[in-house]
């Protein structure tokens, strides 16, 4: 057995070594190489064979890589969509019915590609391994019979027994490459003849697979761009709105606003209109009111007095609310006697902000200045760009350097107490 196993190994060494001393002989051009042109040619019709379908499975394979994922992306969209219809929309019960038709779909898709196409492509490529395996063995016979028949060209010249001995093993190469050689001459065109019938099966499954798909998904995408056109026409007659609450007075009115006539409890919060410049910041209170000349305030009555009183207290929480009320209407008239024994009327109402009492001509303003304000209420700037003033402060008021940057019910003034500059809301000041 072990010198069957060492006459083994060494006939493979022989062989080796032969191959390897005729192909250095062949490249160096000292002997000639069988040459088969038919071989040859379904040789290279072969490597393009294997090579086009290496490529198409890898293509392929990215397909499917791709049709999953486009299959997830399309249902997590649908399950999105799914979550923002409503329920009371127009026929909210098919959107859940169009998923699952979506979902078997593509499932019913990539089981097609994976049993139609992906599969008999792998059976198709597993013929290639075994015919490379063959063409390289035909080689090797190739390079034996070219071997055989060189050595027996030198030793005809030489030595007869030597000769005779290697005619035998040229016959026996001869007939081991012709052998192979033949069977390739018929196997490889067949395989290659083979590519047409498989690659028509397979695309026309493959492209009627995805036209199913692509119909049924149309079907489906048509009726819910249908749905979604009739939720459009609906909710354009406003079918869908929602019902405003009614209020009392204008829509600008805000707070806990009564009908005429109807009494409020006493910590109720007046209703207050704000001005369009309003933006979150704070609401001046209600201004003062303007000081009367002293005549007719030694003639105001006890009763006038009590009502200035409780105005000023009314005043006082307005502030501490940082909400003004509206313009009260005018007192009824109260008649006294003064010391002349003339009669003297109460005090007119109350100015509202937008009072504007000039007793400034524009000839005493600063260069630059438009007009001049005086705070009614303190402020507290909330911006950095803002002015910060207390009550009573006088601001020269300036125009913008870009008109563009002016918002409205809002100025731009220099406090003349200590010069500093910023915005400042107009509802906390009056004109002089």
């Amino acid at each position: 057995m072990a010198d069957r196993k060492s006459t083994f190994k060494s006939s493979i060494l022989t062989k080796n070594l032969t191959r390897t001393k005729e192909k250095v002989l062949l490249k160096l051009g000292k002997v000639d190489e069988t040459r088969d042109a038919a071989f040859d040619l379904y040789a290279q019709n072969f490597n393009q064979q294997q090579a086009a379908a290496s490529r198409l499975q890898k293509e392929l394979k990215n397909y499917v890589s791709c049709v999953r994922a486009m299959s997830t992306a399309s249902r997590s969209l649908h399950d999105a969509l799914e979550n923002i219809y409503e329920s009371d929309w127009v026929k909210s019960s098919q959107i859940p019915q169009s998923k699952e038709t979506l979902e078997l779909l593509w499932d019913d898709y990539q089981k097609k590609l994976n049993d139609q196409v992906v599969n008999p492509l792998f059976t198709y490529q597993s013929k290639f391994p075994d015919v490379k395996k063959r063409v390289e063995k035909r080689g090797r016979k190739m390079i034996d019979f070219d071997s055989a028949r060189h050595n027996l060209e030198t030793l005809k010249k030489k030595d007869d027994l030597k000769a005779t001995k290697a005619q035998e093993t040229y016959n026996e190469a001869k007939k081991m490459y012709e052998d192979i050689n033949n069977e390739m001459l018929e196997e490889l065109p067949a395989l290659y003849d083979s590519r047409i019938p498989f690659y028509a099966t397979t695309f026309q499954l493959f492209y009627g697979a995805e036209a199913t798909l692509h119909e049924e998904l149309g079907k489906m995408t048509l009726e819910l761009s249908n749905i979604m056109e009739e939720l459009y026409e609906e909710t354009s007659k406003g079918t869908f709105d929602i019902k405003r609450l009614s209020t009392i007075g204008s829509p600008d009115v805000v707070g806990n606003a009564h009908p005429p006539g109807v009494s409020t409890p006493d910590n109720s919060i007046y209703e207050v209109q704000i001005p369009e410049h309003y933006n979150e910041r704070e609401v001046a209170p209600r201004p003062e009111a303007q000081q009367q000349p002293q005549q007719q305030q030694e003639a105001t009555t006890p009763a006038a007095a009590a009502a200035a009183r409780n105005e000023e207290d009314d005043e006082d929480d307005a502030f501490e609310y940082q909400v003004p009320r509206p313009a009260e209407a005018a007192p009824i008239e109260m008649r006294g006697t003064s010391q002349n024994g003339e009669e003297a009327r109460a005090a007119p109402p109350l100015a509202s902000p937008e009072t504007v009492s000039p007793n400034k001509s524009n000839s005493e303003l600063p260069p630059g200045v438009v007009y001049r304000v005086r705070a009614t209420h303190n402020y507290v700037r909330r911006d950095s760009d803002e002015l910060t003033f207390d009550k009573g402060d006088t601001i020269d008021v300036l125009q913008f350097d870009d008109p563009d940057d002016q918002d409205d019910g809002w100025s731009l003034g220099i406090k003349t107490t200590d010069g500093s500059k910023g915005v400042f809301p107009d509802n906390f000041t009056v004109r002089f």
